[in-house]
C-alpha cells in the first residue's frame, strides 16, 4: 500500500452495494475517503448513491449542515470548499500550546481579534468547539499513533473538511441536488486537495482527526471515525511488511 492512498478491506467493517459495477480508480480512493466523513452512517462506500433512504438523506443533509433546499445546498458545499471548519480552527491552534485549558485558549483568540470578529467567529458559535477539542486532547494525549499533544496536533483540518464535502456531495447527489458529472467533480478535487496537502495517511488521519475533535469532541462520532483510521492504520502497517 502506498503511503498515500486508502485501500478496501473486508477488515474495515465498511457497507458495500453488492454487484455495483466497478468504478475508476480513482473515484474509488475518493469515496473511501469520504466514509471518515460520513462516520458512523452505513452508507455504501463504493457507489455514488450513499444507499440511504430519502428520509434519512434529507435528515442528515439537515441536521448535519442546515441545508433544507438546493439554494442552501449550494451554499455549503461552497462554503466547505473555501473556508469550512479550517478557518475556525486556525483562530485557536496558535493559542493552544501556550494553553492550559479551553477557556485559555478562548481568552487568548479572543484578545488577538477585534470587537466584531470575536463576537461573530470567537463567542459564538466557536465556544463549543474549543471546548471539544481539549476534551479530546484530556482523551487522546496518550494514544499510541495518533496523540493528541500541542506539538502532536495539526496547523490545518483541511482533511476533515474535504472528507466530510464528499460526503455532503453524495448526499446532495441523492436528494437532487447535484447531477452525477458535477457530483464526482466535487468529489474528485476534494480528494485531489487532501493529498497535494498531505504527505501520507498518518498525517491525513490526524487532520481529519483533529477536525472531528474540533466539531464533535469525545462523542461517539469522534470514537466511530478513530475506530476505523486505527484499523486502516493497522491495515497499512500490514501491508508495508509483507
Amino acid at each position: 500500500m502506498d503511503a498515500n492512498e486508502l485501500r478496501y478491506d473486508d477488515s474495515l467493517g465498511l457497507n458495500r452495494k453488492k454487484a455495483a459495477a466497478p468504478l475508476p480508480e480513482d473515484r474509488s480512493k475518493a469515496l473511501l475517503v469520504g466514509m471518515i466523513g460520513a462516520g458512523k452512517m452505513p452508507i455504501y462506500a463504493n457507489t455514488l448513491t450513499t444507499g440511504l433512504s430519502s428520509l434519512k438523506v434529507r435528515e442528515a443533509l439537515f441536521w448535519e449542515w442546515g441545508i433544507h433546499d438546493i439554494k442552501t445546498a449550494r451554499q455549503i458545499i461552497e462554503w466547505s470548499g473555501t473556508e469550512g471548519s479550517r478557518e475556525l480552527y486556525r483562530k485557536y491552534y496558535p493559542f493552544i500550546g501556550s494553553s492550559a485549558t479551553a477557556g485559555e485558549c478562548r481568552r487568548k483568540a479572543v484578545l488577538s481579534y477585534s470587537s466584531d470578529a470575536c463576537h461573530e467567529y470567537i463567542i459564538y458559535p466557536f465556544t463549543h468547539s474549543i471546548h471539544s477539542l481539549y476534551r479530546s486532547m484530556d482523551m487522546m494525549q496518550g494514544h499510541p499513533d495518533f496523540a493528541f499533544t500541542p506539538d502532536n496536533l495539526p496547523p490545518d483540518i483541511i482533511a476533515w473538511d474535504m472528507a466530510r464535502l464528499i460526503w455532503l456531495v453524495r448526499l446532495c447527489f441523492d436528494c437532487g441536488y447535484l447531477d452525477e458529472v458535477d457530483a464526482w467533480d466535487h468529489i474528485l478535487d476534494a480528494d485531489r486537495r487532501i493529498w497535494k496537502h498531505y504527505g501520507n495517511i498518518r498525517q491525513f488521519f490526524m487532520g481529519c482527526l483533529a477536525g472531528c475533535a474540533f466539531l464533535y469532541g469525545g462523542q461517539k462520532d469522534f470514537t466511530v471515525r478513530l475506530a476505523l483510521m486505527e484499523k486502516w492504520l493497522l491495515l497499512q502497517n500490514e501491508c508495508s511488511t509483507v
